[in-house]
C-alpha cells in the first residue's frame, strides 16, 4: 500500500492507455516519458528563485530509522540551496503545506498490466495522486527483491545509503543552480574531469556488483573480473564507508574524491561517476544487464581516453 509520502503515476498512465500507447510505445515508456519528471527542461530565473525560497523536505523509507542521524548530516551537507527536513514517513504530515515546502520522495511507474516497472527518486512540488504535479528531476533506484516475510523495514533500494543519496542530491543542485533538470537517459561525458580517475582513487559502493532484482539467482560480480582492465586505483566498499569519505568533500571546490554508482531500474542500467563537488561528471545507460560488468568500464575508459 502506498502512503502518501508516495507518488505514483498509476492514474496517469490509466488515462493514457484509455486513448491507446503512444507512438506505438510499450506501457513503462509512455511512463518513463513524463517529461515533467525525466526529460531535459530549462528553468526560467524565477522558477529557481521560487525553489530556492521553499524548505526542501526529504522523505525516507520506514527501515531507515536506525540510520536517521546519518541520512541529515550526510544529505544536508549535500544540499545546501535550501533548508533541508530529513523525515520518516509518519512525519510528512507536518509539512503537507506545498506553498511553503517541496518533496524529495519515491516515483513508481506502472507497466501497460498495471505492475510497477521503475522506480525513481523524484523532487516534486507536492504530494499525492496529481496530474498537475511539477517535477524537476528524476534518479533511477534499484529495487531490491524482497524475501516473503520481509517486512516493511527492510531495504527497499539497493542504492538508497545516505552516501549514494547525498551524491544524487549535490547532482540535482548543481543542475538546478545553473536551471537545469537533467534527462534521466542523456548520457554525459566530462573528460577534462573524468581525467582525474588517473590520479585519484575510484570508489565503488558494493551493491553496484549485486545482481538486480529480476536476476535473483545470480552470484554478486567479481570485482578483479569486472575491473581487470581498468589501469588505475579503484576499491570497491560498503556505502557506509563512502559516506565517511564524502561528508569533508562537499564543502570543497575541488575534491578527489570520485564514486562510480551503478543503478538498475524497468530495463535499463545505468553507470555514473560523481563528483561531490560538480555533480555527474559521466553517465551511461544501456539496456537490460545484472550488475556493473567490465563492458561498462571498457565504456568508462574510452571516455577517459585510455
Amino acid at each position: 500500500m502506498k502512503t502518501n509520502a508516495e507518488i505514483s503515476r498509476r492514474q496517469w498512465l490509466q488515462s493514457v492507455l484509455a486513448f491507446g500507447t503512444l507512438g506505438g510505445c510499450s506501457g513503462w515508456r509512455v511512463g518513463s516519458g513524463n517529461p515533467r519528471f525525466s526529460n531535459e527542461e530549462r528553468f526560467a530565473p524565477a522558477t529557481v528563485s521560487a525553489l530556492k525560497a521553499k524548505t526542501t523536505v526529504f522523505v525516507l523509507q520506514p527501515g531507515d530509522g536506525g540510520e536517521l542521524d546519518s541520512f541529515r548530516s550526510l544529505l544536508r551537507q549535500a544540499w545546501t540551496m535550501t533548508p533541508l527536513e530529513v523525515v520518516m514517513p509518519d512525519q510528512v504530515d507536518q509539512f503537507k503545506d506545498s506553498k511553503r515546502h517541496q518533496y524529495f520522495t519515491v516515483d513508481t511507474f506502472y507497466n501497460i498490466n498495471g505492475l510497477p516497472e521503475q522506480y525513481g527518486l523524484v523532487l516534486v512540488d507536492a504530494l499525492g495522486e496529481s496530474d498537475n504535479l511539477q517535477g524537476y528531476c528524476r534518479y533511477p533506484l534499484s529495487k531490491v527483491q524482497q524475501r516473503e516475510g520481509a517486512g516493511p523495514k527492510a531495504r527497499q533500494y539497493y542504492n538508497w545509503h545516505p552516501s549514494t543519496l547525498a551524491l544524487y542530491l549535490r547532482s540535482i543542485q548543481c543542475d538546478l543552480e545553473s536551471g537545469l533538470r537533467r534527462a534521466m537517459y542523456e548520457e554525459k561525458s566530462e573528460r577534462t574531469r573524468l581525467l582525474s580517475v588517473k590520479e585519484h582513487t575510484l570508489y565503488i559502493p558494493d551493491y553496484a556488483l549485486t545482481p538486480d532484482e529480476r536476476s535473483p539467482e545470480l552470484q554478486n560480480a567479481n570485482p578483479s573480473e569486472v575491473f581487470a582492465q581498468y589501469p588505475y586505483h579503484y576499491q570497491v566498499v560498503d556505502p557506509r564507508a563512502l559516506g565517511d569519505l564524502l561528508g569533508p568533500e562537499f564543502a570543497r571546490e575541488k575534491s578527489s574524491v570520485l564514486a562510480l554508482d551503478c543503478a538498475f531500474t524497468g530495463k535499463e542500467r545505468f553507470v555514473t561517476v560523481y563528483s561531490p563537488a560538480g555533480g555527474v561528471i559521466y553517465r551511461r545507460n544501456s539496456r537490460f544487464g545484472a550488475t556493473l560488468t567490465r563492458g561498462d568500464i571498457a565504456e568508462l575508459l574510452k571516455s577517459v581516453g585510455a
